[in-house]
């Protein structure tokens, strides 16, 4: 269904140069009364996260077109308290064509509404900047269908999504020509956490010399134990390698078919550490199919 009455206050905004896998933030301060209705509506190129108050929202840009833009409602009443909030936006600009994405120009659009009163717009004075965490620029790719892979290092995360950081500046408006169409299909249900269990765990030693993540996952020599034996990992609790071992690796199985997103809860002693994770559809013996799902699934996130 094609919506007119939508963003007509709202331009559509990026960082002044853009660039192929690019990850950008951007924050918004509006004022709210408790107890009314209050919603966001949102759409980007490529992809964008939201949180308010330092609370996730909800995140995943429907895959559209340039001529059949999709936008998302989002409800923010259960995040919002009376008086100041602040948005955090993190937007991903994918910037190449792949069987999930269409390229057109980099931009995010929205507005908070509440009883026909706009909050907030996206605008010229809607502050942004390139995000720290995330790397931008050229990255392999999972696949040259599904795009870019990631990194991320946590250590440079400097809080942004809770209080003022430096770095921000105004947003550059973008000359984009959009007609809006509201998602035609249900969005993804955040549901209660559902516990994988850890199968498989042990230690590893590089293979050598690497020059992405996949191939320094292909190349380490792995040795498992099963997951009820004390050695090295006691119980899968206390995650440390042996003498001589240059890490610790795990495989982790849901039990089920299913999906969402992956969430690992780590207690880190020290600074320092590099997680590498790969998806995979088969576990044989302890080695991840590359037959059945080949290509640069691994991700590389640092704390």
């Amino acid at each position: 269904m094609k919506e007119k009455e939508i963003f007509r206050q709202s331009e559509w905004i990026w960082l002044a140069n853009s660039k192929v896998n690019q990850y950008a933030d951007f924050v918004v301060a509006f004022a709210a009364k408790q107890g009314k209705e209050i919603v966001l509506r949102i759409s980007a190129d490529t992809n964008y996260a939201v949180y308010l108050n330092g609370k996730y929202v909800y995140s995943g840009q429907y895959p559209d077109y340039p001529h059949y833009k999709v936008y998302d409602e989002l409800h923010l009443e259960a995040f919002c308290h009376a008086g100041k909030n602040r948005m955090a936006i993190l937007c991903c600009y994918a910037g190449e064509d792949s069987s999930t994405y269409c390229k057109a120009e980099a931009g995010l659009i929205f507005e908070v509404v509440s009883g026909g009163e706009i909050l907030a717009k996206s605008g010229k004075a809607t502050l942004s900047r390139e995000d720290r965490g995330y790397r931008s620029g050229a990255v392999e790719k999972v696949t040259p269908q599904l795009g870019h892979t990631y990194y991320y290092d946590a250590t440079r995360d400097d809080g942004w999504k809770e209080k003022d950081a430096c770095g921000f500046s105004e947003s550059a408006v973008v000359a984009k020509s959009c007609v809006f169409y509201v998602r035609p299909v249900r969005r993804l249900q955040i549901k209660e956490d559902a516990a994988g269990k850890m199968c498989l765990q042990g230690e590893y030693k590089n293979g050598g010399e690497a020059n992405t993540v996949a191939e320094h996952m292909d190349k380490a020599f792995l040795r498992f134990v099963h997951a009820e034996e004390k050695m090295p990992l006691p119980c899968g609790k206390e995650l440390r390698s042996g003498t001589g071992a240059d890490g610790v690796c795990f495989i982790a199985d849901m039990g089920e078919e299913t999906a969402g997103f992956a969430l690992l809860d780590l207690e880190v002693l020290k600074t320092g550490l590099k997680i590498s994770a790969v998806q995979a559809v088969s576990i044989t013996v302890g080695l991840l199919s590359a037959v059945i799902f080949a290509g640069n699934t691994r991700k590389r996130y640092a704390i």
